[in-house]
């Protein structure tokens, strides 16, 4: 069995930093908080609000911030995209299928990557959603605190809060 921890290829740590430029050409990032360092690189699950389409890209330039280059869990439609699908298979993102039998698959993927010290990005949600009622929360589903719950203590769970963009 390979115990080598992964590492994010050269092509994730490409798109990260043109999230940045992208981010920063946009608006002004101002990332609260930190991740402590022994857990940068892993085993980590960050959980995140979706609310928006251009929260992955803010999400990925947010990491980057952090030095922090998290395994997406995203959508079987990204995945069937020609280049873009190319692109999160190439990156390690994880492939969620909802709607079909194989989701159950993703929270499998997600656990194994996490137990093998990757660092995992999930949208609790599972889709863009409106934020939480209550005001600092996220509403998280069975299949985060599911994979979490499987880890035990291997993991850390971290919430990022919404992304807000504020115009001028």
């Amino acid at each position: 069995m390979d115990t080598t921890p992964w590492q994010p290829p050269a092509l994730w740590r490409a798109a990260q930093l043109l999230a940045r430029l992208i981010v920063g050409a946009l608006a002004r990032l101002e990332v609260s908080g930190d991740v402590p360092a022994h857990l940068r690189r892993g085993p980590l699950i960050l959980a995140a609000n979706h609310i928006s389409p251009f929260d992955p890209v803010v999400l990925a330039a947010a990491c980057r911030a952090r030095g922090v280059a998290p395994r997406i869990m995203a959508t079987g439609g990204l995945f069937r995209a020609p280049v873009i699908g190319a692109a999160m298979r190439h990156a390690g993102h994880i492939r969620v299928d909802r709607g079909t039998v194989a989701v159950h698959r993703a929270l499998g993927d997600a656990a194994a990557a996490v137990a093998a010290g990757s660092v995992v990005l999930v949208y609790p949600e599972g889709a863009s959603a409106r934020p939480c009622a209550t005001p600092g929360h996220i509403r998280v589903d069975r299949g985060t605190v599911a994979v979490h719950r499987a880890l035990g203590d291997a993991a850390a769970a971290v919430a990022a809060g919404s992304v807000v963009l504020v115009y001028p």
